[in-house]
C-alpha cells in the first residue's frame, strides 16, 4: 500500500530529495540494500576513511534533508544515511508498526546488509527512536549511539503531539501558510527557525504523503543496553 496520495506527489517529493541531495557539501553514492520489510535505500557520503556512522533522520522526512542539517558529521565521519522505511523517501512504501520492535529488526538487517557486525548510529526524535529499539532488538550491533530528543523513551504525553493536528486540519482544508507553519512551530518554535529546507520537505510530505502522527512506544528499559 502506497504512502504517497498520488502519482504526481510522489514525484514532487523525490524531486525534492535529489534537489537536496546534489547541494551536499561531500560527494555521494547512493545504494539500495534489500531486508525482509522491503528495499532500503541509503546514502554514503563524508569521510570514507572516517569512523562508519549509520545515521536515521526524523518521522516524515527524508534522509536527504537530514543530511543537509547534519554537515556537521562529513568531516569525520563515513556516513551511512538511509531512507526510513514506509517515511516519504526512495525506501520500500512498506508501513512498519511503532508499537512493537519491527524496526529495530528492520535496522539491524540495514546494518548486517552494510557489511558490519556493529556499527555507531545516529537520530534525533523518530531516528532515535529507531536507535532505542535497535538497542533493544539487537543490542549487539550497537556499537554506540547518539540520540537527540528521542521518541520511544519516557514519549511526552499524547496531547503534546496533538498540537499539531489542530493546525494541520486547518490548513488541509484552507491552504493557509499560515496553518502550515503552526505545524511546525511544535518542533522549531519559533517561525525564525523554519527553514526554507524545513518547510520544503514538511510541505511536500503533508500534502503529498500519508503523514504518520504516531510515535515510537516506549521501549522497555530492562532491554535498554
Amino acid at each position: 500500500m502506497s504512502i504517497s496520495r498520488n502519482e504526481k506527489g510522489k514525484e514532487k517529493i523525490l524531486l525534492l530529495h535529489n534537489k537536496q541531495l546534489k547541494r551536499l557539501s561531500t560527494p555521494y553514492s547512493a545504494r539500495w540494500i534489500s531486508t525482509s520489510f522491503g528495499n532500503t535505500h541509503l546514502v554514503e557520503t563524508g569521510n570514507l576513511e572516517g569512523s562508519p556512522l549509520l545515521v536515521f533522520h526524523g518521522g516524515n522526512a527524508t534522509t536527504a534533508y537530514n543530511l543537509l542539517a547534519c554537515d556537521f558529521l562529513m568531516e569525520d565521519f563515513h556516513v551511512y544515511a538511509v531512507d526510513t522505511i514506509g517515511h516519504p523517501g526512495k525506501s520500500a512504501e512498506v508501513s512498519l508498526s511503532p508499537h512493537n520492535y519491527d524496526y529495530g529488526k528492520w535496522a539491524s538487517e540495514v546494518i548486517s546488509a552494510i557489511g558490519y557486525e556493529s556499527i555507531c548510529c545516529f537520530g534525533g526524535s523518530f531516528g532515535a527512536g529507531i536507535i532505542a529499539k535497535t538497542m533493544c532488538f539487537a543490542p549487539k550491533k550497537m556499537k554506540c549511539a547518539v540520540l537527540y530528543v528521542p521518541a520511544g523513551i519516557k514519549n511526552a504525553p499524547a496531547m503534546n503531539s496533538m498540537s499539531m493536528l489542530f493546525p494541520m486540519i486547518m490548513y488541509w482544508i484552507t491552504h493557509k501558510d499560515k496553518w502550515l507553519k503552526k505545524c511546525m512551530l511544535p518542533m522549531a518554535v519559533t517561525e525564525e527557525n523554519v527553514t526554507n529546507d524545513i518547510y520544503d520537505t514538511a510541505k511536500l510530505s503533508i500534502d503529498y504523503a500519508k503523514v504518520k502522527m504516531g510515535m515510537h512506544s516506549n521501549v522497555a528499559g530492562k532491554l535498554m543496553r
